[in-house]
């Protein structure tokens, strides 16, 4: 019913004025085209590319803190501490919360779970319980609950003297 009000309508125009008519409606199906489906898909494309360039530089930082980590792995210390006393006292020291410390299976490793930890405050407690004399075995990050924190399960034995 529109559409034929609308045609009727466009016939008792002017020729000139039909052309001029047409004219503007491709055109603002066009806009209306672009408004609603491509401009959408290029915002999304650059915001996407923004996340991908976030997480890069995330990875980056990470990587290199893992190379300072490798770098201080060599790095021992003599104590007549346990290393689960050394744990918990260089924790405490770094307000780091220690969800779970366990022995491996022939008590020479231990198995530190952390369930919140800033990564900078990882790496110098890292870095402490390697000149308290704890070689650190293994690393596993993960991503944590809330923005710029980790969860972390580290491996550490008594380092040996070189």
């Amino acid at each position: 019913m529109f559409w034929q009000s609308a045609q009727d309508w466009l016939n008792q125009q002017s020729e000139r004025d039909q052309k001029i008519i047409k004219i503007a409606a491709a055109f603002i199906l066009l806009l209306l085209i672009y408004s609603f489906l491509f401009q959408p898909l290029t915002s999304g494309r650059s915001s996407l590319r923004e996340q991908v360039q976030r997480a890069q530089q995330d990875l980056d930082f990470i990587k290199e803190g893992a190379a300072q980590l490798q770098q201080t792995h060599t790095q021992s210390g003599t104590s007549n501490l346990s290393s689960s006393q050394i744990v918990n006292a260089t924790a405490r020291k770094n307000s780091i919360n220690v969800t779970r410390i366990s022995p491996n299976r022939d008590n020479t490793q231990l198995v530190i779970s952390i369930d919140e930890v800033e990564f900078t405050n990882l790496l110098k407690w890292a870095n402490e319980l390697q000149s308290q004399g704890l070689a650190l075995d293994s690393l596993n990050i993960n991503q944590g609950d809330h923005s710029g924190f980790i969860k972390a399960s580290i491996t550490v034995s008594q380092a040996t003297a070189p």
